[in-house]
């Protein structure tokens, strides 16, 4: 079952576009959370754990991101792959840009989690130092029913922030064999520290097998509109987040000329005033002979 949470009320339209592409049956893939306020990546959290105590039939989850998020393999190619896996949950693996680890939860090149609270990511799952992918990213992982019910209750409970909390899980947890897809047989993020010329190096290295889920994570807009484009051949897609981040831009720049006309405006009208009152005190100073 693959999932993603929108809480738009227009579906991910790109998404579902990958998922038809590769034959996936609509009964294999579900998208909640339309017209929910969203309150912090809390939501997300919730929405999931709420959808698989409404839905215990299943029991192996994809869940992904939705609108920065590439589904461009079947159901079974992504099947086969993560059993090959022999984990019960999988993450995507993220670079942090050549940055060196922080040790304990800092993982990341964020400052939520400080100190020394723990052996570091890098150290639990034995990644090797010449490897760069050294933390996951929660927007694409893949697992059991009940490791990923464990790890979205550790998270729901323990932090603001489901990619903190995750690998905090990660850190933590004992009870199920958890990794990161290093190899990037399954996922691949995109983020400003990997580039379109990673993308390129990995299909060409693998002889142009692409990814099975394409994942463009913060800045990677562009990046995901080129890739779309690449795969299917059709105009570019621009995700609705990036929509509405132009739209604000746009409204932003609106109300920056709108200051600088009024300041301008103002500006000349004082200045008119100072004249004027300029003017009146000298004819003033000749009547009065001064």
């Amino acid at each position: 079952m693959c999932i993603t949470v929108d809480t738009a009320e227009d579906p991910p339209q790109t998404w579902l576009q990958g998922l038809t592409t590769h034959n996936w049956d609509p009964s294999d893939y579900t998208v909640i959370g339309a017209g929910v306020k969203w309150n912090g990546w809390k939501t997300r959290t919730g929405l999931l754990l709420s959808w698989l105590a409404l839905n215990p039939d299943a029991q192996y989850f994809l869940v992904t991101d939705g609108r920065d998020v590439i589904i461009n393999a079947s159901k079974e190619t992504i099947w086969n792959k993560y059993i090959g896996t022999g984990k019960d949950i999988l993450f995507g693996a993220e670079s942090r840009g050549g940055k060196q680890p922080t040790p304990g939860i800092n993982l990341h090149p964020f400052t939520l989690f400080q100190g020394n609270v723990g052996p570091s990511l890098r150290d639990t799952l034995h990644i090797p130092s010449h490897i760069d992918l050294d933390h996951n990213n929660h927007g694409m992982f893949i697992g059991t029913r009940e490791s990923i019910i464990d790890m979205l209750t550790f998270v729901l409970d323990n932090s603001v922030d489901d990619q903190f909390g995750s690998a905090m899980w990660l850190v933590q947890q004992h009870k199920f064999k958890a990794g990161i897809d290093f190899d990037r047989e399954l996922f691949f993020n995109i983020n400003k520290h990997h580039s379109l010329k990673a993308y390129h190096t990995y299909v060409q290295k693998r002889q142009g097998q692409t990814p099975c889920v394409i994942h463009c994570p913060g800045n990677g807009f562009r990046v995901y509109n080129i890739i779309m484009k690449e795969l299917y051949e059709e105009q570019q897609f621009i995700p609705m987040e990036r929509k509405a981040s132009s739209s604000a831009k746009s409204t932003a720049e609106e109300y920056y000329i709108l200051f600088i006309v009024a300041f301008i405006v103002t500006f000349i009208v004082t200045l008119v005033v100072i004249m004027v009152l300029a003017i009146m005190l000298v004819k003033k100073n000749k009547k009065t002979g001064f």
